[in-house]
């Protein structure tokens, strides 16, 4: 899965939504 390419946008996650923003928190932790 790529994830980057959005902004201030859901993505859909393990069948829930995520606010894209928080993923780059998630991505730049992990």
């Amino acid at each position: 899965m790529v994830v980057g390419c959005f902004d201030d946008e859901y993505v859909k996650r393990d069948g829930r939504w995520y606010f894209t923003k928080r993923i780059y928190e998630v991505m730049g932790k992990g």
